[in-house]
């Protein structure tokens, strides 16, 4: 007060304390209220600090929200979860779909490749095929030759 200098009210609550700056502030005249800021009583701001703007735009809108059945389904938790149900499904489906065709062109690669390993296999024993036709034609000439001199030999003894 020497330097003709107010404090403030937080200056004074921390030199005198809470209880007794309470006391002089309620003791003190009222120019001196006004000095403190303590009169006229501050007043709070009017009507809403803040205001969503959403809310600002409510006289505002120009367009309508779509209600369609799938829209308003997909803002509830059901309708979350079924559209989620849906993707998953169409998911797998198309996994299996792409699972079958890889099946079925690995398949078919591997049919391709045995009927290449057979016919090479067949043609690789086309000698060996001929060459034992020609022993069995062999064979069968000495058998029936053998046979034919068994007969003549049997035929020709007398039988005892």
């Amino acid at each position: 007060m020497q330097s003709d200098q107010v404090p403030t009210l937080s200056d004074a609550t921390n030199v005198l304390g809470r209880p007794l700056a309470n006391l002089v502030f309620d003791q003190c005249h009222h120019a001196l209220k006004v000095d403190f800021g303590l009169e006229p009583p501050l007043e709070g701001p009017k009507g809403d600090l803040w205001i969503a703007p959403s809310d600002l735009l409510i006289g505002k809108v120009a367009l309508t929200p779509p209600l369609t059945r799938k829209h308003i389904q997909a803002l509830t938790h059901e309708g979350i979860i079924a559209i989620g149900h849906e993707i998953e499904q169409k998911f797998i489906n198309e996994m299996e779909e792409e699972k079958a065709l890889a099946l079925a062109h690995q398949k078919r690669i591997l049919l391709e490749s045995f009927d290449d390993i057979i016919r090479a296999e067949v043609k690789d024993q086309k000698p060996e095929k001929s060459s034992c036709q020609k022993r069995n034609r062999k064979a069968d000439a000495r058998i029936r030759e053998y046979s034919g001199d068994v007969t003549k030999q049997l035929g020709a003894k007398p039988e005892t």
